[in-house]
Order: structure tokens, then C-alpha cells, then sequence
């Protein structure tokens, strides 16, 4: 299909917003943040992190040169006040070690993402936790933290991960949203995902895709709930198209990816991006990935079948749980943080993260390539054919739930609490302008622009203190 051709604002998308840009970079504000992650018990969760720090305790911090210095210190001050000690690595990652899914050093290059799928680059998924992980192994650390996102390795100690590095996203609500609130949204959004055994993803952007929703062996995910089958099967269905212009490394012109029973079969448009992808999708189409087995906190077991032939398998359609999530300008280098926000759904196409080390014991890439989308409705049936809507335009429906705005009473408004802190302005979808024209030919431009004036906006209001 072709692009979107919208040429003003549907008028039932939110309009865009942002934070405050003016108390970013608070000391005080940085200190009581640290103090109550370190003081918030541990769930071994990359995405709601806590500490549970106690005194005596030896902690390991990992960090990179992406973190902003006062992030680190701040820290180191509060594992500190909670009488624990703490010992700091850090790695340099300028160059092309600067991200997972960073090949060219370029910034919100979404291309990056499919010239991360090849076979020389799988045994090093991120320099930074190898080294950590090399060291944490032979000292007695009590805790590691360490790492942005990804799975957190089965070792015999304490790991969690820091995935704000910057003093812009700790000044957000974030970090400070009540745990209880959080938890309450994700098990309203993993039922209403349960219940449903077919499911239909649509947005304005393009997509328009359908599968069936077995159950797979699937966890609870805080602030990030997989919305259909992770793991692939010989009997995948899921077909129709996912379209869209970002993915977790950037941006790219629009692109559409053909999904046929499970499997990619046809990239359309996407400039760089889709260029390179369709290079992997000739290269990799004969392949045959090892088979696979449900995660051990399900109860591993292997699944029916054998594969078909392919790759880029659609295994991925995960929804970010948290409202207060946003884009930060400052240190943008590319977009995976804001994967867990509401509403926001990420299709990834390739193997199961699940299993990279077999992928990559036959020698095949362990990368999936992405393609997000904010405005998404995900409609759900359910065995007795009832509908059910997780998603509506980009927004949860979770929020309206009565045992989530019960929750939400007991620490302020739930109108303030279940806000979205911020919503990308996208010419012909929620803003003014037309969406080919001002935005799906060259969508990177316009981002960097925009981001480039709210840092411009953030030193202002710094200097200003």
C-alpha cells in the first residue's frame, strides 16, 4: 500500500506534548530520586527498577561515558547514605560501540538497525555488561547495576539495570511514579491481552495486522506486555502489513513490512532502512532457525513443529505500560527508552530474543529489526467472541479501569497520575501539516529539529538556576 496521505490532523489523536523543560537538572530533586530507587526493593525487572540496597553491602555501578556524570554521582551518594560501598566502572562508548543497534555512529539513524543483522557482530551484544559481568564474576558484589534494556543475565548475585542516564529524564515523573500504580496497570493489560485468542493491530500510519493469540508460555512484564506469541512456531498466522517511520535505533522514511503466516515476505519503501532490510530478507530466506523452547519461568518446554524457511519471523508486539515515559532531547541518540511508553506498540521482525545463544551457535545474526507505532488500536476477541480493546488511538484503556483508578486514589489525581506525560507531534496524524510532505519522507530532519529547540530551551532554563 502506499504511504499515509493525511493532510491535516485527525481529529481524534491527542495533540502533541512535552515536560517542563524548567527544572531540569535539580540537584535536590537528583538525590531524593537516587535515594528512593536504592531504597526500592529489587524485582529483578529491567523495566521498573529497585535496588533494595541494605547496609554492608557491596554494589558494582557499570556505567558508560552516556551517562551525564551528576546521574553517577548521585548514585554513588546514595548507596553510599544507605551504608552499602560502591565501586564504579566505566566503559567508553564513543564510536560505533555507542549502541546495540549503532553501526555507523550516526545518530536516530533508524537504518543502523538492519546493519546490525549480520553474523560478525552476535557474540558481542554489548561490550559494557561482558566487561561488567567479567569482573562481577570474580569479586563478591552484592549487586550489579548495569545496562539500559535487554535481559538480565542468570548470575548467582543481584543484577538490575539504570536506564536513565540522563539528568532529563530524571527530572521527569518517571522514576518517582508509584510502583503499586505501575504493577496495577500491567496485570490489567496482561488480562485483557489473556483473554483474547484473536487479535487486530490497526494505526494510521499503515499498519494493519491480525494472529492468533495462544498461549505460549508468556510472563508479566512490568511496563512492557507482550501483546502476542513470543515464541515461534511452525503454526504462526499472524498476516497483513505493519508500517511506520521509527524503530529503537531512530528513523526512516516510511516503511511497510508484508507479514504472510508469521513470517516477513516483502519490505516496501523505508529508504536506508528498507534497503538494507530487503538486502537480509534475499540473503537470510532459506535459513532455518534451531528450534526453541518456552522460558524457564514458564516452564521450558519445547514447542510443536518445525520451522519454515526464513528469518525475519514477526515475533514482537510489545506495549509500553508507562504514562510518564518521554522523548528526551538531551543525549538523543536514539529511541529505545521510549518504547515503554503507553500505548506505544514496537513490532519486531527476527529471532526470538529468547534464544539468541542457539541462533547464534548456527551462525546466524541474533538482531531483529523494529518498527514502532504511537497511535495504535489493538482489539482483541475472546473465546465467547466478546471484544476487548487494550489499546484506543494510543492510549490504554487499562487507565479506565476501576482497580487501577482505585490504586491511583491513594496517591493524588488519577487524571494527573494516568496523563501522558508526552505525545510526538506527527504533521497530518495529530499536528499540522501534511504527513508525507512534512513528515514520512524525512521524518530524522524533523525530529532532530525538534529536539535540537527543547535542548536549546533545557540550557536556557540551566543557566538560568
Amino acid at each position: 500500500m502506499p504511504m499515509p496521505d493525511f493532510a491535516a490532523p485527525l481529529p481524534e489523536l491527542p495533540g502533541p506534548r512535552a515536560p517542563d523543560a524548567s527544572t531540569i537538572g535539580d540537584p535536590g530533586d537528583l538525590a531524593r530520586k537516587a535515594l528512593m530507587l536504592c531504597s526500592r526493593p529489587a524485582r529483578r525487572n529491567n523495566m521498573l527498577p529497585g535496588y533494595g540496597i541494605q547496609k554492608g553491602e557491596k554494589v558494582l555501578l557499570g556505567i558508560d561515558t552516556t551517562y551525564d556524570l551528576r546521574v553517577v554521582e548521585a548514585m554513588q551518594a546514595a548507596i553510599q547514605e544507605l551504608g552499602a560501598k560502591c565501586d564504579l566502572i566505566m566503559v567508553d562508548a564513543s564510536g560505533p560501540s555507542r549502541s546495540v543497534y549503532n553501526i555507523t555512529g550516526t545518530p536516530l539513524d533508524g537504518a543502523d538497525e538492519a546493519r546490525s543483522v549480520q553474523p560478525s557482530i552476535t557474540s558481542d551484544l554489548r561490550r559494557n555488561p561482558y566487561l561488567v559481568r567479567e569482573i562481577a564474576d570474580k569479586h563478591p558484589y552484592d549487586l550489579v547495576i548495569n545496562g539500559v534494556a535487554g535481559p538480565i543475565p542468570d548470575v548467582p548475585y543481584r543484577w538490575e539495570k539504570l536506564p536513565w542516564s540522563t539528568v532529563e529524564q530524571w527530572s521527569g515523573e518517571e522514576i518517582s511514579f508509584p510502583a503499586e500504580l505501575q504493577i496495577a496497570i500491567d496485570q490489567v493489560v496482561w488480562e485483557q491481552i489473556n483473554q483474547c485468542v484473536r487479535v487486530r493491530v490497526t494505526d494510521p500510519e499503515g499498519t494493519d495486522v491480525s494472529f492468533s493469540n495462544y498461549q505460549d508460555g508468556r510472563w508479566l512484564y512490568m511496563s512492557h506486555q507482550w501483546g502476542k506469541p513470543l515464541y515461534i512456531t511452525a503454526q504462526e498466522d499472524a498476516t497483513g502489513i505493519i508500517a511506520g517511520t521509527m524503530n529503537h535505533r531512530g528513523l526512516f522514511t516510511w516503511c511497510e513490512a508484508v507479514i504472510e503466516d508469521g513470517l516477513v515476505t516483502e519490505v516496501n519503501g523505508g529508504g536506508d532502512y528498507g534497503e538494507i532490510w530487503r538486502e537480509k530478507l534475499a540473503q537470510y530466506r532459506d535459513v532455518v532457525l534451531p528450534g526453541y523452547r518456552t522460558r524457564k519461568l514458564a516452564g521450558s518446554r519445547d514447542l510443536p513443529g518445525r520451522h519454515r524457511p526464513g528469518f525475519f519471523w514477526y515475533w514482537e508486539c510489545a506495549i509500553g505500560t508507562m504514562p510518564k515515559v518521554f522523548r528526551p532531547a538531551t543525549g538523543l541518540f536514539d529511541l529505545l527508552y521510549e518504547r515503554r511508553r503507553s500505548g506505544l506498540v514496537h513490532h519486531g521482525f527476527g529471532p526470538n530474543y529468547d534464544e539468541i545463544s542457539a541462533v547464534a551457535a548456527a551462525g546466524l545474526p541474533v538482531r531483529h529489526v523494529h518498527i514502532h507505532n504511537i497511535f495504535s488500536t489493538y482489539v482483541g476477541t475472546t473465546a465467547r467472541g466478546e471484544k476487548v480493546t487494550v489499546i484506543d488511538k494510543g492510549r490504554l484503556t487499562a487507565f479506565d479501569d476501576p482497580r487501577v483508578l482505585e490504586v491511583a486514589e491513594r496517591f493524588g489525581d488519577p487524571a494527573v497520575l494516568l496523563a501522558e506525560t508526552w505525545v510526538p507531534g506527527m504533521p497530518g496524524l495529530n499536528a499540522a501539516g501534511h504527513y508525507r510532505n512534512d513528515y514520512g519522507d524525512d521524518p530524522r530532519s524533523r525530529v532532530i529539529a525538534e529536539a535540537k529547540q527543547r535542548a536549546e530551551a533545557i540550557a536556557r532554563a540551566e543557566a538560568r538556576r
